[in-house]
């Protein structure tokens, strides 16, 4: 396809994506929410025809209507890395997965690497959902989504996002830098899925022993602390608190 004619071509389709864009927003945030899945942000966006044809270019697609896969993108931001591989179960259950687009960046490091983090999801919304009379005009069209933890997310903020389309090459010591805070992040983010499978884990063994008598005591529930009940005296000032 010459460079005219996919600027014919995006220009045509691009209200086409930004409907899939909200569209695909209103699905998975339902689907998050039915399954219990906590999460940050859900955020879309739709590339705008000069980033378009500026990626074409850059990339020197060939066939960019094919080779062009993340017109549309949603982001998903969850707290620990468990919640990571619970989102990306539902969107491979919920939606039409390309395969051959699609990556876990964790799997592009090598043992002795650390840097950019997160899943890759290149879908259509399906069959199924493309029969419906509302989304008929969205049929073909393809979207990505990125599933990210929080510490991911920043890294990728502060690091990978605001470089990604520098073509040059940064000074060694910058780039030090970067993957030693990469690689502090990555450890911080392990660090934190375990505390939270350890916080509740002890959690529920309080309840369970609570709830068969053997303890005199008032569970608060670690996700809602401010709703629980305050039966405490006042601290004092040598009382760690906890956060």
């Amino acid at each position: 396809m010459s460079k005219l004619n996919f600027q014919d071509w995006i220009e045509e389709k691009h209200p086409q994506f930004s409907s899939l864009t909200e569209a695909v927003i209103l699905i998975i945030t339902r689907l998050l929410k039915d399954e219990g899945i906590p999460f940050l942000t859900i955020a879309g966006r739709t590339k705008s025809v000069a980033d378009c044809l500026n990626k074409s270019r850059r990339k020197s697609y060939k066939n960019p209507t094919q080779q062009m896969t993340d017109i549309s993108g949603v982001r998903i931001v969850v707290y620990f890395d468990y919640d990571v591989d619970r989102v990306s179960d539902i969107i491979e259950q919920n939606f039409a997965v390309d395969e051959n687009n699609s990556s876990n960046r964790d799997d592009l490091l090598l043992v002795n690497e650390v840097g950019y983090r997160s899943m890759h999801f290149v879908c259509d919304l399906g069959e199924d959902r493309v029969r419906l009379k509302e989304n008929e005009l969205l049929r073909g069209l393809k979207f990505e989504f990125q599933v990210r933890t929080v510490l991911q997310h920043a890294w990728a903020e502060l690091a990978h996002d605001r470089n990604y389309k520098f073509t040059g090459q940064l000074p060694k010591p910058i780039e030090r830098k970067l993957f030693l805070l990469a690689g502090l992040m990555e450890t911080a983010d392990n660090g934190f899925s375990e505390l939270s499978k350890e916080i509740d884990s002890y959690v529920d063994s309080i309840s369970t022993s609570a709830a068969k008598g053997r303890l005199d005591i008032i569970i608060a529930d670690v996700r809602n602390p401010r709703q629980a009940p305050n039966h405490s005296q006042p601290a004092s000032r040598t009382t760690p608190r906890a956060f």
